[in-house]
């Protein structure tokens, strides 16, 4: 098997904007964290879980089919842009009801900021990430997320450090302009051209954002995601902010590793969607699960040595109770990244229907399990998600190995034909 170097040279491109974003994201923690204490920083968690499903309602099903229909008509890509961008509008709108009844559980301490924060997500509606992901533009897609997070970062940390009472206020502000000026760049640096519309083209856009085919994506996405926060949100209803500070500062530097796998992932999406033969998805699949699972252990046992330090060194001795928490999210990392693997290979591969099922049976276990373990804190969150992605694993294993098989007999009676 020829190892293609442009997915490496693709992720480099994520690489250099995610290393931009997450400084400025660890700069903006560790200030808060130092100057205004671990409470504080679990709020500033739920800021970000909420915006972060913000995002994943908006990108639900249009970003990876956005994609899909650029990767399979670089030529007309153009005519993409008003009818994705329009469904991305309606799922930004669509997205604020469940956040606002979420919110209503919280203390009231917190509940409209987090609905502010994620109203200031709104903005990256209009963004064109998922035109320059189909058409492999990795250097816009890269640098667009830093542009965002250099802007609201700056700016909330002035306020920190000069006006403490009204560092939400300038964070929130500051990440709707960020998200409005980073969506001017990146229509500035794609420079798309009007081209012409074929029947083909108006037939794929039509399956595509068909609403039945988006919403099986887009619940996904969502599931996804609020799997990935799912102790940020249980821990926000049920635990004090300073528990939920805990939580969110460990996980963030577990995410830190795991971040760098994600962008080889995004940038061997495009070509794993056109695969189309079932032994050879198998056989990719297969040998890119050995290489992350390795990867993953070796990482996790870096981080589960190095946590004292790292969690002293990023956030200061306000946080030292998230070194336990943060080990055992070490644990978590091989599982994380084989999961990953598994189900970006089983969406590029259409099997988006598959991975919905998997994550409703996942999620709602890990739920019962934060409600169960909650009075273990932040600990009892972190053994909770370990547990619930050893059960995605074998989920996601055995659902990939049968999306790819049952290709086989079509293939051998068309070959007779």
């Amino acid at each position: 098997m020829r190892i293609d170097f442009r997915h490496f040279r693709n992720a480099s491109w994520l690489g250099l904007g995610q290393v931009i974003q997450r400084g400025f994201g660890f700069l903006l923690a560790a200030v808060i964290s130092r100057k205004l204490g671990a409470a504080t920083l679990g709020e500033y968690s739920l800021f970000l879980a909420a915006s972060q499903l913000m995002i994943a309602f908006i990108d639900s099903g249009s970003r990876y089919t956005g994609a899909r229909l650029v990767a399979r008509f670089p030529d007309a890509a153009h005519a993409l842009i008003a009818p994705v961008q329009r469904m991305r509008v309606k799922l930004a709108l669509a997205a604020l009801a469940p956040l606002a009844v979420y919110a209503v559980f919280l203390s009231p301490e917190v509940r409209w900021w987090v609905v502010l924060y994620a109203c200031s997500t709104l903005p990256y509606a209009l963004r064109l990430d998922w035109w320059a992901w189909g058409a492999e533009k990795f250097s816009v897609m890269g640098l667009a997320p830093s542009l965002t997070s250099a802007i609201s970062t700056c700016l909330a940390v002035l306020a920190i450090l000069w006006r403490r009472d009204l560092w939400a206020w300038v964070l929130i502000l500051g990440n709707g302009l960020g998200q409005g000026v980073t969506a001017l760049w990146i229509k500035w640096r794609l420079r798309i051209l009007p081209q012409m519309n074929s029947t083909e083209l108006a037939q794929a856009i039509r399956a595509e954002l068909h609403w039945r085919r988006i919403g099986i994506v887009g619940l996904a996405v969502i599931l996804n995601q609020i799997l990935q926060s799912s102790g940020i949100y249980v821990l926000g209803l049920l635990a004090l902010p300073a528990v939920v500070g805990f939580y969110g500062g460990a996980y963030r530097l577990f995410y830190v590793i795991l971040a760098g796998f994600y962008l080889i992932l995004q940038a061997a999406y495009p070509a794993a969607s056109r695969l189309r033969d079932g032994a050879d998805r198998w056989r990719y699949g297969i040998v890119g699960l050995g290489l992350v699972l390795l990867a993953g252990a070796g990482g996790g046992l870096i981080l589960y040595f190095l946590a004292p330090w790292l969690v002293a060194f990023v956030y200061g001795r306000n946080l030292l109770p998230a070194v336990p928490v943060l080990r055992a999210l070490a644990w978590l990392l091989p599982l994380d990244m084989a999961c990953s693997i598994l189900a970006t290979f089983l969406v590029a591969v259409s099997g988006e229907f598959y991975l919905l099922c998997a994550l409703l049976l996942v999620l709602s276990s890990n739920i019962l399990l934060c409600w169960l373990w909650r009075f273990q804190g932040a600990l009892g969150a972190a053994d909770a998600m370990i547990a619930a992605y050893a059960f995605f694993f074998a989920l996601l294993f055995f659902l990939y190995r049968r999306h790819c098989l049952q290709l086989q007999p079509d293939q051998a009676r068309s070959a007779a034909i």
